[in-house]
């Protein structure tokens, strides 16, 4: 399994469209992919199993979702496209927002004829033909259609909704915790010293947190360092180093909870992205 490295034609055009028969061994990327069948069959594995795709089906891959394609028929014809969720977090919110972004559906198909699959192909036929084009006007329609694409996603609730998210009174009353955590996420923290910063006893304070989030707090401090973990071991830091770094005092917890989140070890993840640039 490989990290597809996605290239965008510019940054006022944010997004990867490519005609003709494809298929990918297994493979992940941070950009949100919709696989549209014209023609023939085709079909794609995921964490959930091997599903059939036919003409006119649309298959959604989720942000960081590994899936792969294999093709069932010589007529086949398809389209990809790939961009990245344009819904923006507050810098306070961007390890939440990614955390949670994991809890959305993996993958979906949406199949010929449904009104909801009349729609998307509509919107994605208009980024193909705009796509076509270099002209200003035409990146306006491709980023519009691309934002139609997104509401029709949060509405059919395959992405988390990150408006209520940020607009979840709850959610305020334990910012000062996201924020402390976010700054502070190499120290050692403690339960009782989050709950001080709101003046809560450590239950009370711990019920509250997985209320307003859906996680506990330990959980989403181990998201924050093991999220910082992989950046430093993609820069060459070694694991040990990394694991002190991001406030591990155990090596092994360290390695236990980065294999939690990632399916694979430190020292994995860190030969992966050394060959990936090697690659590159």
């Amino acid at each position: 399994m490989y990290n597809e490295k996605i290239s965008f034609i510019s940054a006022a055009r944010p997004v990867f469209i490519a005609k003709g028969r494809r298929a990918a061994n297994f493979h992940f990327h941070k950009e949100i992919e919709l696989l549209y069948i014209m023609k023939g069959k085709m079909t794609y594995t995921t964490s959930r199993g091997t599903f059939e795709l036919n003409s006119g089906d649309v298959a959604f891959f989720n942000s960081n979702v590994p899936h792969s394609t294999t093709v069932e028929s010589e007529n086949l014809e398809n389209v990809v496209i790939q961009f990245l969720n344009p819904a923006k977090f507050s810098d306070n919110l961007k390890y939440l927002g990614t955390m949670l972004e994991t809890d959305s559906v993996t993958d979906f198909v949406f199949k010929n004829k449904d009104i909801d699959t009349e729609e998307i192909c509509r919107y994605m036929n208009a980024m193909i033909t705009a796509n076509e084009h270099s002209e200003i006007a035409y990146n306006y329609s491709v980023i519009a259609n691309i934002y139609l694409i997104i509401s029709l996603l949060h509405k059919r609730e395959l992405l988390v909704d990150n408006i209520n998210l940020v607009k979840n009174d709850l959610l305020e009353k334990i910012m000062p915790v996201i924020e402390y955590i976010n700054h502070n996420y190499d120290e050692n923290i403690t339960l009782n010293e989050l709950g001080n910063l709101l003046h809560l006893n450590e239950q009370y304070f711990s019920r509250l947190f997985k209320k307003a989030t859906g996680i506990t707090p330990v959980e989403y401090l181990n998201f924050v360092r093991i999220y910082e973990a992989g950046k430093l071991l993609k820069s060459g830091e070694n694991v040990s180093s990394t694991a002190l770094k991001t406030g591990f005092s155990s090596l092994s917890y360290f390695n236990r909870v980065f294999k939690k989140q990632k399916n694979c070890s430190p020292k994995e993840y860190k030969k992966m992205s050394l060959y990936q640039e090697d690659m590159e």
